[in-house]
């Protein structure tokens, strides 16, 4: 019912009429989540001693516009962290970009701790392979 201030009674009815339609679902093309963000994949893998740059495509399902970074001071020295675009917009696509410097020290495993998704570091992670070949 509309009310006008004038009168207590009734001055129209409105009905309305909505058609609720299920989302789509992204699982298959970003089968990985940490946090606000899906992923195409949540590791790389390097070969030992050859540098490389590896990519990992994610969506940005936050809400708001953001700056994927990870966390500096765990981040192991052969390894570089940006995002491309710097800021992602709500609902669009970028890319982790991670380059291997083969000149520092690295482990056969090591992990980048992406940071701001609101989710625990273990459930943040990205894991880095070294391989021999």
């Amino acid at each position: 019912f509309v009310y006008t201030d004038n009168d207590s009674d009734p001055a129209a009815v409105l009905k309305l009429s909505v058609e609720v339609s299920k989302g789509q679902d992204i699982s298959a093309d970003w089968p990985l989540q940490k946090g606000g963000i899906r992923l195409r994949r949540g590791s790389v893998e390097f070969i030992e001693g050859v540098r490389a740059v590896e990519k990992i495509r994610f969506i940005n399902l936050t809400g708001k516009d953001l700056k994927l970074q990870c966390e500096e001071s765990f981040l192991p020295s052969c390894l570089s962290f940006r995002s491309e675009p710097e800021l992602v917009k709500d609902g669009q696509t970028g890319e982790m970009v991670i380059s291997y410097d083969p000149t520092k020290p690295s482990r056969s495993s090591m992990k980048i701790m992406l940071k701001g998704l609101g989710v625990p570091p273990s459930q943040s992670a990205i894991e880095v392979k070294m391989n021999k070949e």
